[in-house]
């Protein structure tokens, strides 16, 4: 199965963060080593007033699976069923004022059963102050992550979001 991606720009900042990239750790770009009918089976969060970190457990072709966190630990999980994928992801991102930094504010997950077509929501998570501080963004199709993080703290791990994105459906 042949896959055409884009990267999204990045969401939030950088703060200091390290960059990381799931599809280098894959075998990007020389090969793409998702399981393409289903990329992503599990999405953590960790979330306050705005991201502190994220993990994500990918399904992998060859039938394992590899996770990867960045940031803050996460504590609420998002398991996706085997015929489930997020169809597409909402979040507000920029100029946190408290923080006075740019970071990633909120996420959503809009989840598509492929089988009978059920949609459901995982979030918003983030926002916890309210503020809605920076700007909307929608992504569509995601499949993988990269971005800034900063590991081994308890909060403001996660910078900066960019999504790696199939330009068609699943």
């Amino acid at each position: 199965m042949s896959l055409s991606v884009i990267q999204t720009p990045l969401f939030g900042g950088v703060n200091g963060g390290k960059f990381f990239n799931d599809l280098l750790s894959g075998g990007w770009p020389g090969q793409l080593n998702l399981n393409l009918n289903h990329p992503i089976s599990q999405v953590s969060v960790a979330a306050g007033w705005e991201i502190d970190g994220i993990g994500i457990t990918y399904n992998l072709a060859n039938g394992s699976q590899v996770s990867f966190v960045h940031g803050s630990n996460p504590n609420t999980a998002v398991n996706l069923g085997a015929t489930e994928y997020i169809q597409s992801i909402i979040g507000r991102a920029g100029y946190q004022t408290y923080y006075k930094a740019s970071l990633v504010n909120q996420l959503t997950f809009v989840i598509v059963d492929n089988s009978t077509l059920a949609v459901r929501t995982a979030g918003p998570f983030g926002n916890g102050d309210e503020s809605n501080n920076g700007s909307p963004f929608t992504v569509s199709n995601p499949i993988a992550l990269s971005g800034y993080s900063t590991e081994g703290v308890s909060a403001l791990g996660l910078s900066g979001l960019s999504f790696v994105k199939s330009t068609g459906g699943f």
